[in-house]
């Protein structure tokens, strides 16, 4: 566990190289202008020019050097092992602090990035999120990939077992399995490939049948950044047309051994809510209140950019009570605390501190939220009268108030566009 180059061991900091294959090198002797130990680095030495044009007077051996320096990456690089059959492969990761999230969507889609360095403006971190096994397939985030059992729920035992008796046993998933893992090449990655690589992370965590086995949050999270790429592609209408016949034949040939294949955004993120709906209610990885209100948060954003707004609505009406009820438990126990000979331990209070934070934090995004939807939902229920009074000619307003109700128009609209006549007391007014 030392590094083969000075002795040392940093257990935060340490790297493999991929060019001589050692491993444990610390971060002191990696090189991250070329992404190898810096014995390796001394031996690739930049690429040099002579310049051809001649200078009157000066000799061959004086010609101008011209060097070229090496294409900057954003990654770390290592060798890790698969976890399912493992063969080492080259992963990569974007170096830390190199870019900030900007601008958060409802459904939590980072909207903008950015980058400490401009040149770094080319690569888009939501395609580089998978990491994959180029000998058994097997796809994970790069956060499961390289310690898939490290959390105690972790159904990775059952999951490799499902994955390699299916894998080799019937032919409807080796053929998917096979077409979404061909050509997958990091050093050309791109939305087409970013979602073949998706879809078979989704497929694989989706072999386990039993949903008491299922990680029903994780494969909901995988179709949530599934209908991201779907977006994003549909946003960027040069790319889309691109790939556009490529990736409908992709969802074609994958319709006919896995029929219920989201291959859109919309589907992508129903199936999200569904798996999402699913981990809120037997997710093992849900340990407190804090972090349901969170995914119940989640859950509605993801209703809003369907245009449930309604649904969204309800969700976020049943966390606030969640987390209001919360706050108060645990105000209470701080108080009850206080008023005791022996107070809670400071680390428990910090906790709790915390935790209220969050959840305030919480309640005044839902909040705004609401705010929003229900300033929206007026809007378009005043559209929607204005329509219906056009229809109706010359009425008085009673009458274009009472039909407006029974069209289901809220009454602060019907008031508003057919209003009541002023009352006149005593001929005054």
């Amino acid at each position: 566990m030392k590094c083969p180059i000075c002795g040392g061991f940093d257990e935060q900091d340490h790297f493999a190289c991929p060019k001589c294959n050692r491993e444990n090198i610390c971060g002191s002797h990696y090189n991250f202008d070329f992404l190898v130990c810096e014995d390796c680095a001394k031996e690739m030495a930049p690429p040099v020019k002579k310049d051809a044009a001649k200078k009157k007077g000066v000799g061959i051996e004086e010609i101008a050097i011209v060097e070229e320096e090496p294409e900057k990456s954003p990654f770390y690089i290592r060798q890790l092992k698969c976890p399912v059959c493992g063969t080492s492969g080259e992963q990569r990761w974007f170096q830390a602090k190199i870019y900030s999230e900007q601008n958060i969507d409802v459904d939590k889609q980072v909207q903008n990035f950015v980058w400490t360095e401009k040149v770094f403006e080319k690569y888009h971190p939501p395609l580089y999120y998978m990491w994959h096994c180029y000998n058994c397939h097997y796809t994970d985030s790069y956060i499961d990939f390289e310690n898939p059992s490290k959390d105690s729920f972790s159904n990775f035992r059952f999951l490799k077992d499902t994955f390699i008796d299916q894998y080799q046993d019937d032919p409807r998933v080796e053929k998917i399995i096979d077409k979404l893992g061909e050509n997958v090449d990091y050093d050309k990655m791109n939305y087409y490939l970013a979602i073949k690589t998706h879809l078979l992370a989704i497929f694989i965590q989706e072999l386990l049948e039993d949903e008491e086995e299922r990680d029903s949050l994780k494969i909901g999270r995988y179709y949530l950044r599934l209908g991201w790429l779907y977006r994003e592609l549909n946003q960027k209408v040069e790319i889309s047309d691109k790939i556009k016949s490529t990736l409908v034949k992709l969802i074609k040939f994958l319709k006919k051994g896995w029929p219920e294949v989201a291959g859109d955004e919309q589907s992508a993120l129903k199936k999200a809510i569904e798996m999402l709906n699913q981990a809120f209610k037997t997710s093992h990885a849900i340990k407190s209140v804090v972090v349901e209100v969170d995914l119940l948060m989640l859950i509605a954003g993801i209703h809003i950019k369907l245009e449930e707004n309604e649904e969204g609505l309800k969700v976020l009406n049943s966390l606030l009570g969640r987390a209001q009820k919360t706050k108060l438990k645990l105000t209470r126990r701080i108080k009850e605390s206080e008023k005791t000979k022996e107070p809670l331990p400071a680390e428990e209070l910090k906790r709790f501190d915390i935790q209220l934070k969050r959840l305030d934090g919480l309640i005044s995004k839902a909040r705004d939220i609401i705010s929003d939807l229900k300033a929206e939902r007026m809007k378009e229920e005043r559209k929607k009268a204005k329509a219906i009074i056009k229809t109706l000619g010359e009425l008085p307003p009673q009458e274009i108030r009472e039909i407006l109700l029974k069209k289901g128009i809220d009454k602060r609209i019907a008031l508003e566009l057919a209003p009541e006549p002023k009352k006149k007391f005593l001929g005054l007014f």
